[in-house]
């Protein structure tokens, strides 16, 4: 029995190479292995056998050192939102009507070049300025958002995932929350669809306003699908 060899870079799409007419199917990784020149994700059961030919790309994202700042409102709505890029982060992000316009300078977006269907998504968020609110409990999200060819409006998908555990002011500097999802159904995206990977915050009614800062990384499994 033959397997492949999944590999890619830190963002974008990865490399999925085939063997003896096999694929291994990877999901986003939740333990990561750099070997010098290649970032490779790896995930529990991500060894599974398929006689199809379809491509398997693992798209990441990640703010590297630009700091994802996340509000809620009074009541606990979504305040201001970060965008995840390539070693890169777009803070104070306010959608409108659910969609974010997002303009060209903001080198955030990554495109598809093959049709595909998101089927898993992977997220983290390492605090480095706690919640600055006692008593109140806030739950981070990650969405993949999603825009046609040719337009700068991106829409969310549900290709989307909680975090755990949930926020509060008791958790120090350093902690990570961590969330995997597998998209069912999955998520359809068309060849030059282009996709950013937004962080919201939010809480419930009675809550103020809040903010936390940290650091944010994340993934998406695309079947057919590959990067730009």
């Amino acid at each position: 029995m033959n397997f492949t060899h999944f590999t890619g870079g830190c963002c974008g799409g990865g490399h999925h190479h085939h063997a003896g007419g096999h694929h291994v199917r990877i999901h986003p990784g939740v333990c990561h292995h750099h070997d010098g020149h290649h970032h490779v994700g790896f995930y529990p059961g991500m060894f599974r056998h398929s006689g199809s030919q379809h491509a398997i790309s693992d798209f990441r994202f990640s703010s590297g050192h630009t700091p994802v700042v996340l509000t809620s409102l009074a009541n606990g709505v979504v305040g201001a939102a970060s965008i995840i890029g390539c070693r890169t982060a777009v803070a104070g992000v306010i959608g409108a009507d659910g969609n974010i316009i997002l303009p060209c300078s903001a080198k955030v977006a990554q495109c598809v070049r093959k049709a595909g269907e998101i089927t898993a998504i992977t997220a983290y968020f390492t605090v480095t300025t706690p919640l600055d609110v006692a008593g109140q409990d806030e739950t981070v999200t990650a969405t993949i958002y999603r825009a046609p060819a040719g337009s700068n409006v991106f829409s969310p998908t549900t290709a989307s995932v909680d975090l755990a555990p949930v926020l509060t002011s008791l958790l120090p500097a350093g902690t990570t929350l961590t969330g995997t999802k597998l998209i069912v159904p999955p998520v359809a995206v068309a060849a030059g669809d282009r996709l950013i990977m937004v962080y919201t915050m939010s809480g419930s009614a009675g809550d103020v306003a809040a903010m936390v800062t940290g650091a944010a990384s994340a993934s998406v499994t695309i079947v057919g699908g590959c990067g730009c």
